[in-house]
């Protein structure tokens, strides 16, 4: 009788344990691309900036 049991309660602790994997990963790779495309959107900011800060220069000489 406990056998059975047992063996339901560890199939399902290890689909809970898979659950959690698959969830932990996607947030590890969502923070990495989150960080990569931050950094990309950071570089053309500044890329604008500068563009912006030359023309105002150019117009004052």
């Amino acid at each position: 009788m406990f056998e059975g049991l047992f063996s339901n309660m560890n199939a399902i602790l290890d689909l809970i344990v898979n659950i959690l994997q698959i969830l932990a990963f996607g947030l590890l790779f969502l923070l990495i691309f989150d960080s990569i495309f931050d950094s990309i959107h950071k570089r053309r900011v500044t890329k604008r900036e500068t563009a912006a800060a030359k023309a105002a220069t150019q117009s004052a000489e």
